[in-house]
């Protein structure tokens, strides 16, 4: 059988940077960036509201940080791009990495160069070995955990609850950072532990949403969420836990303005709502088109949800450049 297409104009001839846009494109795509940016955003205001400055000073120095937290779910990505390659390349082999128009000897030169930006980034900020680098170093090192599987791969494999929540827990870990980031040496303010609970409910949402199959589409050896719950039930436990993320929301955005009130109340549910019909239609009648869709709103709901909340920071606080 003669090998799938590779994406169009891209050829091994191609130069490395164009090879690089199309793994990119494939696997990490920048759509990607505009929702870690409103995560960092919101992460980082979220640490820089424990001090009583009004406004709240931004810097040159918080530009380098989104990047740090941009490369470093891209490193995240790029394990994962390790550690799935064999099983990809019997499922996915039209995909840039199986066809070899990148190598996972490229890969690992972009997450070398990463991490050593996050590095420089995070000790800048504590002006030496600190909290923020502290933070970075756990986060780091839980996602090298991830990599090898807790050394426990194959009770994990049994065990797919658990091996999602071990999984999940990282993007805590790369959020205390990113607030921390904001905080500097300073202790982070109590409502950063909403925000986190916020973002792993979120996070699980999109993880639900994007591993929702049609029948056709499902593959026996991929553990999607329709295939291990079914497609009844999946959707539902994606729906319970899209209300859950809104009750948080609700609770956060009344918590970062000091009262309450009702457009802390509303928001939430307006945010939830598309998602929330596209799962419920998935659930009645499950198809690709429907899968896309829920999967596709998931992410608009959770882009939303933070800029909901910067939103709110700036509205309250200000900002300054300094």
């Amino acid at each position: 059988m003669s090998p799938p297409p590779a994406p169009r104009g891209v050829t091994r001839d191609s130069s490395f940077g164009r090879r690089f846009r199309a793994w990119m494109g494939e696997r990490f795509p920048l759509t990607y960036g505009a929702l870690l940016l409103a995560l960092y955003g919101a992460a980082l205001l979220l640490g820089r509201s424990a001090s009583a400055a009004r406004p709240l000073a931004l810097g040159l120095l918080d530009l380098g940080g989104a990047l740090s937290l941009w490369g470093f779910f891209l490193v995240l990505r790029i394990l994962d791009e390790h550690k799935d390659f064999d099983g990809d390349l019997r499922r996915h082999p039209e995909r840039v990495l199986q066809r070899g128009l990148v190598t996972r000897g490229h890969l690992k030169g972009v997450a070398l160069i990463a991490v050593l930006v996050q590095a420089a980034v995070s000790l800048n900020y504590d002006r030496g070995l600190g909290p923020v680098t502290l933070r970075w170093l756990l986060a780091l090192g839980w996602a090298g955990l991830m990599y090898r599987e807790f050394f426990l791969g194959t009770w994990l494999a049994r065990h797919r609850l658990v091996q999602h929540l071990s999984h999940a827990a990282v993007v805590p870990l790369a959020l205390l950072w990113a607030a921390q980031m904001g905080a500097g040496r300073g202790a982070l303010p109590a409502v950063v532990v909403v925000f986190v609970a916020l973002a792993l409910l979120s996070d699980l949402v999109f993880e639900l949403t994007r591993k929702l199959r049609a029948p056709e589409d499902e593959q026996p050896d991929e553990a999607s969420a329709t295939r291990l719950l079914g497609t009844g039930r999946a959707p539902l436990v994606a729906l319970g836990v899209l209300l859950l993320a809104a009750v948080a929301l609700g609770g956060l955005l009344n918590a970062v303005r000091g009262a309450v009130s009702l457009g802390p109340v509303v928001a939430p549910v307006l945010v939830a709502a598309a998602p929330a019909v596209a799962l419920l239609r998935f659930r009645a009648a499950p198809s690709r088109a429907r899968a896309h869709q829920s999967e596709a709103l998931a992410g608009l709901s959770t882009l939303a949800t933070y800029v909901l909340i910067i939103a709110q920071l700036l509205h309250d606080r200000g900002a300054r450049w300094n």
